[in-house]
């Protein structure tokens, strides 16, 4: 896509607003977020950056768990799962 038009849709006067919190929230520029905006929508993608800040924000907050605990655990509840399934199959 010519960057012209790029630049041009995020320019319309409906996006202005859009395209500042995309500058703001994401900290890319509204042209880097236009194959986003295209392909899902205005809404979609303000929404996806309110979410992200949110996890952020809780990140800073609380930390994060380890990869391999967060592997161990979801194999131990696996694990638990499918001895009850067969318990409750015999």
């Amino acid at each position: 896509m010519p960057t012209n038009i790029c630049a041009t849709a995020c320019r319309k006067p409906s996006a202005e607003p859009f395209s500042r919190r995309f500058t703001r929230y994401a900290g890319r520029t509204p042209l880097s977020m236009l194959r986003f905006v295209l392909r899902d929508g205005f809404e979609q993608c303000e929404d996806d950056l309110q979410a992200a800040r949110i996890a952020e924000a809780e990140i800073a907050r609380s930390g994060t768990v380890p990869h391999q605990q967060v592997m161990n655990e979801a194999r131990a509840t696996i694990v638990r799962h499918a001895r009850a399934q067969r318990h409750q199959a015999a």
